[in-house]
């Protein structure tokens, strides 16, 4: 699949997109970024040089996949989407999924993340009571 401003799920992206309340706006770019803002000037966006990015799905032969994010260089991943309903599904599923990423969260004094009571992976190696013998 082939992705410009005028294929279908571009399109139906930029209508969902908008078609989305606010909260759900900052979930969508916390999903594709792993921050709950976005920069608030220009000159930010120039200095950091992001530029938002959406790529098609690897596995062509697969439709109506959940969209995957690349939060380290802010891109979305979609698969190719018999309607525009099962796409706003998909998506709707895939940023009210919780994985504890949040680069913008805020750093405890002993230098471990907000917990916030969720779960999650959140770098490094934890603490055994944290996620039991995961990894060894």
């Amino acid at each position: 699949m082939e992705l410009n401003e005028n294929t279908q799920v571009i399109i139906w992206l930029w209508e969902i997109l908008n078609e989305f309340c606010e909260e759900d706006k900052v979930k969508f770019i916390k999903f594709c970024w792993a921050q709950e803002r976005l920069p608030s000037t220009n000159e930010d966006y120039e200095r950091l040089q992001i530029k938002f990015g959406i790529k098609p799905n690897i596995d062509k032969s697969k439709k109506n996949q959940f969209p995957k994010a690349d939060t380290c260089f802010f891109t979305v991943e979609l698969s190719d989407y018999t309607t525009k309903d099962i796409m706003k599904e998909k998506i709707l599923i895939a940023i009210n999924f919780d994985n504890g990423l949040n680069a913008d969260r805020a750093i405890n004094d002993d230098g471990r993340g907000d917990r916030g009571g969720r779960g999650g992976y959140r770098g490094g190696r934890g603490r055994d009571d944290d996620f039991g013998n995961f990894g060894r």
